[in-house]
């Protein structure tokens, strides 16, 4: 069977939830739902272990848009990981940092990763802080598509 195209997606829609950060790596928790593809290419867990778990190995397009509420001087990093493990068989593509300019502007950040994984692989997003602040992750979009 053809997976290619099939995706797994998890959303964020009006969250008012606040995350701690510190200089230590967190995974985003405020997830609200998820969609995954009937056929299986990939399978989005939004509850307990908010991340997409591919089914078949192969290339897969990650991508990330959100909208972050953070601390005025901060640079947090969102960046893209595979099993935990930053730019672990990561092909192309790059965390992103987000210097906040103010607390009361929604700041918006979109990243993506091209990555190779095996079956049982799992992709998710995670927050840096640049010190211990919270920052509020208000919508976002998270989708990992199979392309080769």
């Amino acid at each position: 069977m053809d997976t290619h195209g099939n995706f797994g997606q998890m959303y964020v829609a009006g969250n008012a939830t606040v995350q701690a950060l510190t200089t230590t790596s967190v995974k985003c928790d405020d997830w609200d739902g998820h969609l995954s593809t009937p056929a299986g290419g990939a399978t989005a867990d939004s509850g307990t272990g908010d991340k997409i778990t591919v089914n078949e190995p192969g290339y897969y397009r990650a991508t990330l848009t959100a909208c972050l509420l953070g601390i005025n001087g901060s640079t947090d990093t969102v960046d893209i990981r595979k099993n935990g493990t930053a730019s672990a068989g990561v092909i192309d593509g790059t965390a992103v940092d987000q210097v906040f300019l103010t607390n009361s502007l929604t700041h918006v950040v979109s990243t993506h990763a091209i990555v190779h994984c095996n079956k049982g692989d799992d992709l998710s997003v995670w927050l840096t802080g640049s010190g211990s602040h919270n920052i509020t992750v208000t919508d976002a979009v998270f989708t990992v598509e199979r392309i080769g």
